[in-house]
């Protein structure tokens, strides 16, 4: 979604359809179509934010406490939203995770990201589990 130009029409009818029929909650990411995911999802919810859930994830070469901060507001430009109400790592990469977690920390405290609902990693108690094993952290596309 969001990656080739002349698909854009029916992408948008077939998110706007979804939201018709119920649908509340939206994962995207900057990595889906180069940031064109979240684009079009940003059409596809204009005028109905408050609304919908929202959900994006940042690249792990964009998880240090700098660049999280750049990729999080590019992704909230793309939205055209203020806000996220969950934003995640894509999968670990070689930036640790405490960090990451350190660099999402004033988006929550400025209201860029939404409170917690529930558990959640807490930067204090971060550490860096073992990579998952396999070939999936190595994808640029999302493996079923």
């Amino acid at each position: 979604m969001g990656e080739v130009r002349r698909h854009h029409t029916r992408e948008l009818a077939a998110l706007k359809a979804g939201i018709e029929a119920g649908i509340t909650l939206f994962d995207t990411a900057e990595m889906y179509g180069d940031g064109g995911a979240e684009e079009l999802l940003a059409q596809a919810i204009a005028g109905r934010r408050d609304e919908m859930f929202l959900v994006s994830k940042v690249y792990p070469h964009n998880a240090g406490a700098k660049s999280a901060i750049a990729a999080c507001e590019r992704s909230l430009r793309r939205l055209a939203t203020d806000r996220l109400d969950l934003y995640l790592l894509h999968w670990r990469g070689r930036v640790p995770l405490a960090e990451t977690a350190h660099a999402f920390e004033p988006f929550r405290r400025g209201g860029k990201l939404l409170p917690r609902r529930g558990p959640a990693l807490h930067p204090a108690g971060a550490h860096d589990p073992p990579a998952t094993p396999g070939p999936r952290h190595r994808h640029h596309h999302p493996v079923p």
